[in-house]
């Protein structure tokens, strides 16, 4: 079975599937992005074959309404993929 590519793209050249071990030239590690942590390495050997790890970031803000609402406030909540 081959992998699927995503429809989009320009997005497909940006996420990382695969843990990455980078070291500069004296070999000390370099943490760059999220696939290149200890975490995404070690879980990574745990999963079953061609499993991958899609990690979600989650954040919320407190937000101010509109004055018309009675100063009240929101707590939207944010979500993005930690692979891209």
């Amino acid at each position: 079975m081959y992998p699927v590519p995503l429809a989009h793209l320009p997005i497909q050249a940006h996420l990382h599937f695969e843990s990455v071990w980078l070291a500069d030239l004296e070999s000390h590690r370099i943490y760059s992005d999220m696939n290149t942590g200890n975490w995404w390495w070690y879980t990574q050997d745990l999963l079953p074959g061609r499993a991958t790890i899609v990690p979600v970031i989650r954040a919320s803000d407190k937000t101010p309404l509109t004055n018309l609402s009675g100063n009240q406030h929101a707590s939207p909540l944010y979500l993005t993929l930690g692979n891209f």
